[in-house]
């Protein structure tokens, strides 16, 4: 028996395995994109997928309105008749730009998913609709009193915000209803089985 011919047949089979591993071995190096993460302060991750999705550039925005509007209200000065829309829709800004930080930081570090006791969808949306609220009444009083070019710009900024906290409220609204489809498929799965008369017997 020839020694060489032996040789290239265990190269050609190695190779021929090797190839059959290649495409076949679930250990193949895959060419899915990793998500867009990177390493944060004392060990946080930031979500940058999330920075950039909708919800999360909403609340940028809202975040900055909520401090425009703070700022025309503190520039406002004398208030005359204006004191008690100037003094509510302060309390709106501050108390919107205070929550919403919150609950972007939440979600841009991933902590929603260690704090699960927390209902995060609805309390996004529960949060969203309310500010939605607050500011279409603040604003509308602010406009009905507002005397100075800081109270009115004050005022377009809230009619502004407004806007931004219904789209957002749309928006956490539909997290929040897929969400509660993901939370009922595993009870009707469970539900629907528990129904089968074989199991049922065997209970």
């Amino acid at each position: 028996m020839d020694p060489n011919r032996h040789e290239h047949h265990d190269e050609d089979f190695g190779a021929m395995d090797a190839s059959m591993i290649s495409s076949t071995s679930p250990y193949q190096p895959t060419t899915e994109r990793v998500p867009d993460r990177r390493p944060f302060v004392a060990g946080f991750i930031l979500d940058m997928q999330y920075v950039k999705s909708l919800s999360g550039v909403l609340k940028m925005i809202e975040i900055v309105l909520d401090i425009i509007v703070a700022i025309c209200i503190g520039t406002i000065g004398l208030c005359s008749t204006s004191c008690s829309a100037a003094s509510f829709l302060q309390f709106v800004c501050i108390s919107a730009m205070i929550v919403t930080t919150g609950i972007f930081i939440i979600y841009a570090f991933g902590l929603q998913q260690k704090i699960a006791i927390i209902n995060w969808p609805l309390t996004d949306f529960i949060n969203c609709a309310l500010f939605t609220l607050l500011y279409f009444i603040g604003s509308c009083f602010m406009a009905a009193r507002a005397v100075t070019d800081s109270g009115k710009a004050a005022t377009a900024f809230g009619f502004l915000a407004f806007i931004l906290y219904a789209m957002n409220s749309w928006r956490s609204y539909t997290v929040f209803r897929v969400d509660c489809m993901k939370r009922q498929s595993p009870v009707s799965h469970i539900e629907g089985v528990d129904e089968n008369p074989e199991t049922r017997d065997l209970a």
